[in-house]
């Protein structure tokens, strides 16, 4: 049994968007994440099937914020097309309902480092001089794209490290 109801509402009151032929839910991949219209989501409703569910847009990059609309808990929706489609300060990013919202900028890390990531993977923020802030593996380092955050990161080995000896010769380590 899917838990749905004949108004078509999912087990939680969400709305599943019913095919317009079969009038039955719509049925997706939600491994490769297609098969539903824009506003909605392949959600996992048995252990076999996959149905098509009404989702609130929530911004791609784990540590962006959405853009809302004053006064209502609705993010701002903008055309992916059009160029300056958000505010300042924010950024196009596609929801995983297909929707295009305005969110704010994913925070960057320097070239070889490697982001702490937490609960919903978002990046683990840190201070400056503070010890404790970060564990002892990881430096906490500014963000390149917005220098006023620092996150905590991790230095990620890629190749060879060389070190040039007083003599001028090259080690590999």
């Amino acid at each position: 049994m899917l838990g749905l109801t004949f108004s078509g509402e999912y087990s939680g009151n969400t709305e599943v968007y019913l095919n317009p032929l079969s009038k039955q839910p719509q049925l997706c991949d939600s491994k490769q994440k297609h098969g539903c219209p824009i506003t909605f989501e392949c959600i996992r409703s048995t252990e076999y099937a996959s149905i098509c569910c009404k989702t609130q847009p929530i911004c791609s990059s784990a540590e962006s914020l959405a853009l809302f609309i004053t006064h209502t808990s609705e993010p701002t929706r903008c055309n992916s097309k059009e160029v300056g489609a958000c505010p300042g300060g924010y950024t196009y990013q596609q929801a995983k309902n297909l929707e295009s919202i305005c969110c704010t900028p994913p925070l960057e890390y320097p070239f070889g480092m490697r982001a702490l990531r937490g609960q919903f993977g978002r990046p683990h923020i840190c201070s400056i001089g503070v010890k404790g802030t970060c564990p002892v593996d990881h430096i906490c380092t500014r963000s390149s794209s917005n220098p006023s955050i620092f996150l905590c990161c991790r230095p990620q080995l890629r190749g060879f490290l060389g070190v040039v000896t007083s003599r001028g010769k090259m080690l590999l380590q």
